[in-house]
């Protein structure tokens, strides 16, 4: 999430050894199902964050692009911009080659509305906060159907098996590079699994704009990009800053049947 009034949300963590690279082309796979995803709230602000197309219908993002757990208060509406890029960043024109779509509706897990887990401050999270966000994900249902240039998307969640050193990448909208969250950046990196299995974690780099974005590799079998977990946060380490990460909830079990249940 990125705030465009009051405060700015970090959530996550720069490494100097992961640098991000402006996406050259979003109108190509598996960019161009990667989006910015503006939200506005009761109170005026409006915020920026990342989602990812799923099918032709669905947006899958995390819960706090949707609700406000400190105030307890849902997003007022929604708009999903696949693609969105600049010619070249940060003062550059703005590209949005397929353009918009508001969002009809979102569903976020009830585990996370219960939790009442903050957003996420501008220095993260600590650790031992982190079961709080074990449910940060959410889906938003497109007005009308993604249009045919934008084609099916090839993104799926499917719970595949996931091994420690899966080499993986995320792709969004970082604010700190590009203030507007209007560039689409890609990283790449090797991800984890925390000790209960619940959490990928990695030292890819994220900030402010990047939260929803999709943890993502390719299968080897097929033409399908599966997204094993969504950006939520990052844990600094003021002790070590090597030992800092960033992580997102592992999409498997009953996280991947909630997200089937509510993409059917």
């Amino acid at each position: 999430m990125s705030k465009t009034q009051a405060s700015e949300n970090r959530v996550g963590i720069v490494f100097p050894n992961n640098p991000r690279t402006r996406v050259p082309d979003t109108k190509v796979e598996p960019a161009k199902w990667v989006g910015q995803l503006r939200t506005t709230w009761p109170n005026g602000d409006i915020s920026v964050g990342t989602a990812t197309l799923i099918g032709q219908k669905f947006v899958l993002t995390c819960a706090h692009n949707f609700f406000n757990a400190s105030t307890q208060q849902e997003c007022k509406s929604a708009v999903f911009g696949p693609g969105f890029n600049r010619t070249a960043p940060p003062e550059s024109a703005a590209v949005a080659p397929f353009g918009t779509y508001e969002l009809k509706g979102w569903k976020v897990p009830e585990d996370y509305v219960n939790r009442a887990a903050p957003t996420p401050s501008p220095d993260g999270i600590l650790q031992d906060q982190m079961g709080l966000y074990l449910n940060d994900f959410a889906i938003g249902e497109l007005q009308t159907w993604a249009r045919p240039d934008l084609d099916r998307s090839s993104f799926v969640v499917n719970g595949l098996a996931l091994a420690n050193g899966q080499g993986c990448h995320i792709n969004g909208y970082s604010g700190d590079l590009d203030n507007s969250s209007h560039t689409q950046y890609t990283r790449s990196g090797p991800v984890q699994l925390d000790e209960g299995q619940d959490f990928v974690t990695y030292q890819m780099s994220t900030s402010r704009g990047d939260s929803g974005s999709p943890i993502y590799y390719k299968s080897a079998k097929g033409p399908y990009w599966n997204i094993v977990g969504v950006h939520v946060s990052g844990v600094a380490d003021v002790g070590n800053p090597a030992n800092g990460f960033n992580f997102g909830p592992w999409l498997v079990g009953d996280r991947l049947n909630w997200i089937l249940d509510h993409t059917a």
